[in-house]
């Protein structure tokens, strides 16, 4: 595989010349030094990378033409992380680990506590920008899947794919230590819900709604962790317990 793994937006096709957008061919061209005949990998995000031989087209955009195709099967394992929407910065850190450790898909969750409440907000520039951070950490770590990130929305407008397990990360004094839940399986597949709240954790009425639908709680260790560490903590131990 060549060093440079870059994101394509359009279908990769062996043989048929792909050109690069504009701000990916700035990076190639004029910031890496990336030149005429050097090998990179272009991936689609759903599966598809190709090793392939990159050409300048004017000096500006960088084409690549496509070595044969392979198509990495989608992983059995499919963890969506419902992550109740943090203050600051900290969802942009979060969007970025999640990618690397192998997030299928991210529902940011509006949450009474978490930023700007409950009051739903269109902004496309937020969710370009998470779609940026996302695709970055694919190519950071060569994830062939860019996740899906779903527009901020309350929990109980959430869809839920069925059957599923779904995992709540808790502060509640009888929710199950993980090496208790995780012994309950040999191996983990399918869809995996994974519910973090944001600074505050849960409203009482957030945790009724997650309790009536089958979300199991779920405790850390004896550590109060902030929502970003508590989400990468309870996805990795996931990915761990999938293989």
């Amino acid at each position: 595989m060549a060093h440079f793994y870059v994101y394509a937006t359009n279908d990769i096709r062996e043989g048929q010349p792909l050109q690069l957008d504009p701000s990916t061919s700035h990076h190639l061209l004029r910031v890496l030094r990336v030149g005429a005949g050097d090998r990179v990998t272009l991936f689609d995000g759903r599966g598809a990378r190709s090793d392939c031989t990159l050409r300048s087209a004017d000096g500006r955009r960088a084409e690549a033409i496509p070595g044969p195709v392979e198509h990495v099967p989608p992983p059995t394992l499919r963890p969506r992380l419902l992550q109740g929407l943090p203050k600051g910065a900290a969802m942009d850190e979060l969007l970025r680990r999640a990618t690397e450790l192998g997030i299928w898909e991210i529902c940011p969750v509006l949450c009474r506590y978490g930023d700007g409440g409950l009051r739903p907000t269109k902004s496309p520039s937020r969710e370009a920008r998470w779609r940026a951070i996302a695709t970055a950490s694919c190519r950071q770590s060569r994830n062939p899947f860019l996740p899906a990130i779903c527009r901020p929305l309350p929990l109980e407008e959430i869809p839920l794919r069925s059957p599923s397990l779904r995992i709540v990360a808790s502060l509640e004094a009888n929710a199950s230590p993980w090496r208790e839940v995780a012994g309950r399986f040999s191996v983990l597949t399918g869809d995996v819900y994974l519910a973090v709240g944001p600074e505050g954790d849960f409203a009482p009425e957030e945790q009724r709604w997650l309790r009536r639908n089958d979300f199991l709680p779920v405790s850390l260790g004896p550590r109060i962790l902030t929502a970003e560490t508590a989400a990468m903590v309870l996805l990795a131990a996931v990915q761990l317990a999938g293989g």
